[in-house]
């Protein structure tokens, strides 16, 4: 494996940890802070509005950057933020605002990432396929790890494993390069 595509695997592994912890247990952590059923669904689908209005707006962004790589860090780095600060979020609202702010940035990251990993691919510096399954497992480990850990902590914790998976992920960015 080329530098590039060790870097790009561990990348993929990070956002594949964050998707891991987020998806299954953020709602754990909503309940915990006394979220309803309905408020609980509004804010898990604020990403999902999110990806379709302003990804494709976020990705004509990433254009601009000197680099895919620096765009793709700095867009994990920005969605990262909201997340860190979500623990201080009191109430319904304040919650979707940091959600929503988080997904601006953080929607477009594996599109770009992909992007990144098929120009790999087409200078023949990468085998996406090999790269991609380190997402796989860390997404199934991330799944199971994080149930393991979560059934053993107070769920008002659970947000400090989901903000640890986005710092580990944004971190890792900054060490992509361009193929």
């Amino acid at each position: 494996m080329t530098s590039f595509s060790v870097r790009l695997s561990l990348f993929f592994a990070a956002i594949f940890l964050v998707i891991g912890v987020a998806m299954p247990y953020l709602p754990v952590w909503l309940e915990s802070r006394g979220l309803s059923g309905a408020e609980i669904g509004v804010v898990v689908a604020v990403p999902m509005v999110m990806r379709v209005v302003f990804t494709p707006l976020m990705a004509v962004a990433a254009g601009r950057f000197a680099t895919l790589s620096r765009a793709i860090a700095i867009f994990a780095l920005l969605g990262t933020i909201p997340i860190l600060a979500i623990h201080q979020a009191s109430g319904f609202s304040a919650i979707v605002l940091a959600i929503g702010l988080s997904a601006l940035f953080w929607n477009p990251v594996l599109p770009l990432t992909e992007a990144l990993a098929l120009a790999g691919v087409r200078r023949g510096s990468a085998s996406y396929g090999r790269m991609r399954l380190w997402g796989s497992g860390s997404f199934i480990a991330a799944n199971l790890g994080g149930g393991w850990i979560l059934a053993r902590i107070h769920p008002e914790q659970t947000i400090v494993i989901i903000a640890a998976s986005y710092v580990a992920c944004a971190a890792a960015a900054w060490a992509l390069r361009e193929p």
